[in-house]
């Protein structure tokens, strides 16, 4: 099954921001500042994705339980950060951030 991290949470960033160009850009922002938090192993997860304008595709077919597996014991080799939820994470943690280089970008446009 695709996992799709959907647009919503970031919503709040790109409320008054119409333009697709930014929004597309939000997301790709994002999914920058959520790599780090994507559990990998062989990279498959966290490299095989689309963004589309509803928000990011996680195409492989386990991504959906990985994206729910609270309490698993992922390996933190490659992403000592890696953990379920990891587009929450990356807002939680690197939201104020992500805001002000998405409204930097915005204000160019």
């Amino acid at each position: 099954m695709i996992l799709k991290e959907p647009c919503y949470h970031i919503s709040q960033i790109v409320q008054n921001m119409k333009s697709p160009k930014v929004h597309k850009y939000a997301l790709e922002t994002w999914y920058e500042f959520m790599f780090p938090y994507i559990p990998y192993r062989t990279g498959a997860l966290s490299e095989t994705i689309d963004i589309q304008d509803d928000g990011i595709h996680f195409k492989m077919e386990y991504a959906e339980k990985v994206y729910f597996g609270d309490g698993w014991n992922f390996r933190k080799t490659v992403h000592p950060l890696a953990q379920a939820h990891w587009g929450r994470a990356a807002l939680d943690n690197h939201g104020k951030q992500i805001k002000t280089i998405i409204t930097a970008y915005a204000l160019k446009e």
